[in-house]
């Protein structure tokens, strides 16, 4: 089982050390204990924050032309917008966000200098997040059915550095059918981040699985392979001076088991309808 909490914990901990890199995050919650814990933590970092509406007028970001100041003055006025004022941005409901918004905050984002938190609250399966918005943030967070009094405190993550981990990163997010080179090249982002936090220079195992679980597995539109399918049949003979087995493909195991556990619940379903 997967500890969502812990995994939640620490991705807000990434964020606020690196927002420039993983650019926001979305939080999949309902309103509740839960959620209001978990942003308490979040706004602490980004006490500046602005909050946005799913319906914001199309000049609210980028700012507009200033009506009343261009006709006392005589020349036009441009009016700053929210993007102008806040480098940090949270958007309520991000389910129900235009067309037109979410357009504006996946080019904001791109742009760099911008953070957006994106509370998804939607139910039904057709109530999500904008898929250009939910491509451009570092990890989906998941926090219904938790409990605000369990949320833990920052864990350490421990182990030696993996020297492939962004191509470990890229099959898998292969392996799991996610069509986004952007998606691998966030979740080695995740991973390096979480690394620093704890003081290392690169990731290890436990950073590449936190980032699987929580930047890949949300994304994906498969199921990996199990590991029958995986394993190649044994060679009859093996030459004398064939190098041993690559101790990381079992170590790669755990990156894979975080993958598993964390695939939403609703895949399946996904995939048959």
């Amino acid at each position: 089982m997967i500890d969502r909490w812990a995994i939640a914990v620490r991705a807000a901990h990434c964020l606020a050390r690196e927002p420039a890199a993983l650019r926001g995050l979305h939080l999949r919650a309902r309103a509740g204990g839960a959620r209001d814990a978990w942003m308490r933590l979040m706004l602490d970092f980004l006490p500046d924050a602005a909050r946005l509406r799913p319906d914001l007028p199309d000049d609210a970001l980028p700012g507009g032309l200033d009506l009343s100041e261009t006709l006392r003055t005589g020349r036009p006025v441009h009016r700053p917008g929210l993007l102008a004022r806040h480098e940090a941005l949270v958007l309520p409901s991000a389910e129900r966000a235009t067309p037109g918004l979410a357009a504006q905050l996946a080019r904001a984002l791109d742009g760099g200098g911008h953070v957006l938190l994106a509370l998804d609250e939607g139910d039904a399966p057709d109530e999500a997040l904008a898929p250009a918005l939910a491509d451009r943030l570092a990890a989906r967070i998941e926090l219904d059915g938790l409990r605000a009094a369990e949320m833990p405190r920052l864990t350490r993550l421990g182990g030696d550095p993996v020297p492939d981990a962004e191509a470990r990163l890229a099959t898998l997010a292969a392996a799991l059918g996610i069509a986004s080179l952007r998606r691998a090249l966030i979740a080695h982002r995740l991973a390096g981040a979480s690394a620093r936090l704890d003081g290392r220079t690169a990731p290890s195992e436990a950073d590449l699985a936190f980032a699987a679980a929580c930047a890949l597995a949300p994304h994906a539109t498969r199921l990996p392979p199990d590991e029958a399918e995986q394993d190649a049949p044994a060679p009859a003979e093996a030459p004398d001076d064939a190098p041993p087995p690559d101790a990381r493909s079992q170590a790669g195991d755990v990156v894979l088991d975080a993958a598993r556990a964390a695939l939403p619940e609703d895949l399946l379903e996904r995939l048959a309808s």
